[in-house]
């Protein structure tokens, strides 16, 4: 039996061959989000070497845990992968990148809507219809009641992996709605456990990232203070998180929407389960885009793109994405700066304001919009 040797590339040099990473001492380890990276590392590496990949195999040793094996080979031979990859060239082919050999570091980002914009819809009609819409994953709204909950049985687990992969629809995310700042210690403890049931739902049903918030700052605390109570939940959170092989995403959410203080989170955590979920529409209202790109830069796992203005009483108004004042243009472009790669999640508040657009009219518009973005900044590079 054998397994390949990852040769990993670096982002700044663009060479396949700069670092090599064994991957036996990865599978001994057995860190699920260790092999998860390893073998994302080899994609990369694919991506990147003009079409050619070449793997040195070597003999697993006896004391690696079968279950590593089936880990990283689960992973590597995983379907979505493969669907990725397919959708790439479509893209391309569809909007002219003949010579897909060239594009090929412009990766495609993906487009995904948050179910908070389809509050009357059942799972089933969110598969179904985000597959008719063209969309290529769904990020469901985390709650009990909602479209899933914290403490679904295994049999409705099963059932709701099966009803996406069915479709061909991948879940991008669970937005959860843990917060880490109250005054309230039992109510940070919930909050801690919710959220881990939540993040094994998410292993449960195939779903790789896991939202979470910060929360309002304490008013009992100092910026420093605050900072340090939201890393200390998260923490313990990160530990479940790395052995489940889920992702955090802290979003650009409430009070912690500026970079500096989601770069000091990030560092204050030290955990590699821990990622942003970058909410261009909050950030834009916060400070300049390129400011909070400027903390967050290589941290983010998840991105909110959506369009707002403000209102006559200052408030912000959710807006159909090109009808607001979020220049999402220019955050796309910040994004392919950094080589993002994941998924673009309409975040459509029609649960809160139910003035808004249907999500029949408001989510294929969202297509049509985003992929005119898109086509665009592939032709500028």
């Amino acid at each position: 039996m054998h397994t390949p040797t990852s040769i990993v590339p670096s982002r700044s040099q663009r060479s396949p061959l700069t670092s090599v990473i064994e991957a036996n001492r990865v599978l001994m380890r057995n860190n699920p989000a260790e092999i998860r990276s390893m073998v994302e590392n080899m994609f990369e590496t694919g991506r990147m070497s003009r079409g050619y990949m070449m793997c040195v195999g070597n003999h697993i040793p006896w004391n690696v845990s079968p279950d590593a094996i089936k880990r990283h080979n689960g992973t590597s031979i995983s379907p979505p992968n493969w669907r990725r990859v397919r959708q790439k060239i479509d893209f391309e082919k569809k909007y002219g990148c003949n010579n897909i050999t060239n594009e090929r570091d412009k990766d495609v980002m993906k487009l995904s809507f948050a179910t908070l914009g389809c509050p009357g819809w059942s799972i089933e009609q969110v598969a179904a219809n985000a597959k008719t819409m063209g969309f290529d994953g769904v990020e469901l709204r985390g709650s009990k009641g909602e479209h899933i909950g914290p403490d679904e049985t295994p049999e409705e687990k099963k059932r709701i992996r099966k009803l996406f992969k069915d479709q061909g629809v991948e879940i991008a995310a669970i937005m959860g709605y843990s917060t880490f700042t109250s005054d309230d210690p039992a109510k940070r403890e919930e909050s801690i456990r919710t959220a881990i049931q939540f993040l094994e739902t998410a292993r449960d049903i195939g779903c790789p990232v896991l939202r979470i918030f910060g929360g309002m700052h304490s008013q009992e605390l100092d910026r420093e203070g605050n900072i340090k109570r939201v890393a200390e939940g998260i923490r313990r959170v990160a530990d479940h998180a790395e052995r489940l092989g889920v992702k955090l995403a802290l979003e650009t959410h409430d009070a912690w929407c500026l970079g500096e203080n989601l770069s000091a989170v990030l560092k204050r955590v030290g955990s590699p389960a821990l990622g942003i979920c970058w909410d261009v529409g909050n950030s834009f209202f916060a400070e300049p885009l390129e400011e909070t790109y400027a903390g967050i830069r290589g941290h983010i796992a998840h991105v909110h793109f959506k369009d707002a203005a403000r209102g006559s009483d200052g408030k912000e108004e959710s807006r159909l994405p090109g009808k607001g004042e979020v220049p999402l243009q220019k955050a796309l472009e910040i994004l392919s700066s950094g080589d993002y790669d994941q998924y673009l999640s309409f975040e459509w508040e029609k649960k809160w304001q139910p003035t808004l657009a249907e999500p029949e009219v408001a989510f294929p518009h969202y297509v049509r919009f985003v992929k005119g973005l898109l086509k665009a900044d592939i032709n500028q590079k």
